[in-house]
């Protein structure tokens, strides 16, 4: 029996789709693991400062390293602390919920803006003396506002539980709805962030895909959902034809990998559990702090931070062995 992983094997299979002759460049004792490219400079973040010094010492797990940087207090980094004041409420908490009022604040006041225009064209198509057959112009593009939504997001280490995705996006909304930035009237209400959760080849949607719950500028009674294609497109869809999504001020870090954010909030557990602890990885910790570009939010507690920055994943794939033999 030949031994697919035999170089002369692969070379004979190439050699059939190519018809070209590769034997002379077979290799013995080939070494993969002697063919890697470690890619060490950042085009997101500049190396020297807050955000990637803080990465670069979670990478390598140095405590010492992370304490340092924590306490020069770069302007692009901010910690908030796990800690209860009088009233029994997380300050840390408190804290990060204002700062996302103010972040999301800003796409949300140019959807209210567009609101507004809607309603006052509705108003002049009533008028016989102001009516306009031409077209309605709005003060913000689709694309724009989901742009600015995309400056800022807050990624969790958990799930479910009051400082997991589920938790936070509850928290997010109510302090939104009490700034009168939302108005939630039923599941889908203007404004509302969603991420898809589940693939629908028939729509073009995939697991991770986010969108926004916006007015359709061709018919601004009805609410669809817009999303920014890779192409730059944009597809609307209607609410009801969505495949099974959640609201999305708050996500996962593992659903944020590949993406890059202006602002970055990470939020740890404050009493994880053992399962929980497994989860909690350098990795995990890195891929939250080099989502952001330009500022980088923390509510956590200093030990879980640390000890999670010394604890790297554990691969038991056999691929090692495979490579280096």
């Amino acid at each position: 029996m030949v031994n697919a992983l035999q170089p002369g094997y692969q070379a004979l299979q190439i050699g059939q789709l190519t018809g070209q002759d590769v034997s002379q460049f077979i290799h013995p004792q080939p070494k993969i693991g002697d063919s890697l490219c470690m890619l060490m400079h950042s085009h997101r973040f500049k190396g020297d400062a807050g955000i990637g010094l803080l990465a670069n010492a979670v990478n390598q797990a140095n405590v010492t390293a992370i304490r340092q940087v924590w306490r020069q207090q770069h302007a692009e980094l901010n910690w908030y602390e796990h800690q209860q004041n009088a009233q029994g409420e997380n300050v840390g908490k408190q804290q990060l919920l204002w700062l996302s009022v103010q972040a999301y604040g800003e796409y949300l006041q140019q959807v209210n803006a567009n609101q507004q225009a809607i309603l006052a064209y509705s108003q002049r198509q009533t008028d016989p003396e102001t009516e306009s057959h031409e077209p309605i112009v709005l003060p913000h593009s689709e694309q724009a506002i989901i742009d600015s939504f995309n400056q800022y997001r807050i990624l969790c280490a958990m799930r479910a539980g009051e400082f997991g995705v589920e938790g936070i996006n509850i928290a997010v909304t109510e302090s939104l709805k009490q700034a009168r930035l939302i108005h939630v009237q039923g599941e889908f209400y203007l404004g509302r962030p969603i991420i898809i959760q589940s693939n629908d080849y028939n729509l073009g949607l995939f697991n991770g895909d986010i969108g926004l719950i916006l007015q359709d500028r061709n018919k601004p009674e009805r609410l669809m959902a817009h999303f920014v294609m890779a192409d730059g497109s944009l597809l609307k869809v209607l609410p009801a034809r969505l495949p099974s999504h959640q609201t999305c001020y708050a996500m996962t870090v593992h659903k944020s990998q590949g993406s890059e954010f202006d602002k970055v909030s990470f939020v740890l557990p404050t009493r994880p559990s053992i399962a929980q602890w497994q989860l909690l990885t350098k990795e995990l910790v890195y891929t939250a702090i080099t989502r952001a570009k330009n500022h980088f939010y923390c509510l956590g507690s200093a030990n879980i931070f640390e000890k999670a920055s010394q604890q790297a994943t554990s691969r038991a794939s056999g691929l090692a062995w495979r490579l280096w033999g």
